[in-house]
C-alpha cells in the first residue's frame, strides 16, 4: 500500500555507538527507514500536509544526528591513533548509514523544489512547519543551481571517492603520528589539544612539535586537501555556482559582500 508516515519507523538517538553486528543491524534499519521516506516522498511534489511534512523532518533529524555521532565516534577513535575495539570495522558501516541519510534527504529536497513557488510558499507559512522553515526555505534559495534527479545522484555516488576517501587517508596517515612534547610522545590529536592551554610555553613546545612530525608527510596530506578543494570547485561549476562560498551565503540568507567585509577586517 501506499507510505505514510504512521508507517516509517522512528530510531531514537543514543548517545552509545554500537559495534558489530548490532551495528550491522542498525545501519540495515536505517537503511529502511531511509527507503521508507524516499517511497513517501514519491517522484511527485512535496504537496502532503504540512503536519506530515514537519513529521517527516523530525525523524529525519533525528536519524542524521544518530548515523552522524556513529561516524563521528569512528573519525574521533581512528584519529586518536588507539582506536576503541570494533571502531575500525564500525567505520563503513557507519559511513553506509550517512550515505542511506543523504539518499533520504535528497529524495525529500528534490520533491520540494518540484513544489510551484506559490504554492511553497503557502505551505511555508504553515504554523507546522515553524521549525523546519529555515531549513525548507534555505533548499529553494538553491533551486538555480540544483540539478536534475539523476545528476544530483550521480553527485552523491561520486562523493565517497572524491571525498570521503581524501578525508578518511588525512585521518590515517596523521593517527599514525607522534609528536614529540617535552620529550614526552603524544598522539596528533592530543599535541593538538596542547595548543589550547593557558600555558605558552607549552603551547609553543607543541606547535613546533607538531610542524617537525607533519614535514615528512606533508606532501601526502596537502595532495589530500588540494583534491577535496578542487572537488568542491568542480562540484560548484556544475552546478553553476557563482564563487565557491556561495552555497553557504545562499543558506545562511547573506549577501557575500557582507562575509567579505567580515573576513576583510
Amino acid at each position: 500500500g501506499s507510505v505514510t508516515v504512521s508507517n516509517i519507523p522512528s530510531l531514537t538517538a543514543n548517545p552509545a555507538v554500537p559495534t558489530g553486528d548490532e551495528l550491522r543491524e542498525r545501519c540495515a534499519e536505517v537503511a529502511r527507514v531511509c527507503a521508507e521516506i524516499e517511497a513517501w516522498c514519491g517522484d511527485k511534489p512535496l504537496t502532503r500536509p504540512a503536519g506530515e511534512i514537519a513529521d517527516v523532518l523530525r525523524r529525519i533529524a533525528t536519524l542524521r544526528a544518530t548515523v552522524l555521532h556513529w561516524d563521528g565516534w569512528c573519525t574521533a577513535e581512528l584519529a586518536g591513533g588507539a582506536p576503541a575495539p570494533g571502531a575500525a570495522e564500525a567505520s563503513p558501516l557507519a559511513l553506509s548509514a550517512v550515505d542511506s541519510m543523504d539518499d533520504a534527504m535528497l529524495a525529500l529536497e528534490q520533491a520540494w523544489l518540484a513544489v510551484p513557488d506559490d504554492a511553497a510558499a503557502a505551505i511555508l507559512t504553515d504554523p507546522a512547519l515553524a521549525e523546519h522553515r529555515h531549513y525548507l526555505a534555505g533548499v529553494r534559495r538553491l533551486a538555480p543551481y540544483t540539478r536534475t534527479a539523476q545528476a544530483e545522484e550521480a553527485l552523491a555516488a561520486r562523493d565517497l571517492a572524491a571525498n570521503t576517501a581524501w578525508v578518511q587517508l588525512y585521518y590515517r596517515v596523521t593517527s599514525g603520528l607522534s609528536p614529540v612534547v617535552d620529550g614526552v610522545p603524544q598522539t596528533f590529536e592530543r599535541a593538538r589539544s596542547i595548543l589550547e592551554l593557558a600555558d605558552a610555553d607549552r603551547r609553543e613546545a607543541s606547535l613546533l612539535a607538531i610542524y617537525d612530525t607533519l614535514e615528512p608527510v606533508a606532501p601526502v596530506l596537502s595532495q589530500c586537501l588540494d583534491s577535496l578543494v578542487a572537488d568542491r570547485l568542480a562540484v560548484d561549476a556544475v552546478r553553476g555556482l557563482p564563487y565557491p562560498r556561495a552555497e553557504r551565503d545562499l543558506t545562511n540568507e547573506l549577501d557575500g559582500r557582507v562575509v567579505d567585509d567580515m573576513l576583510a577586517v
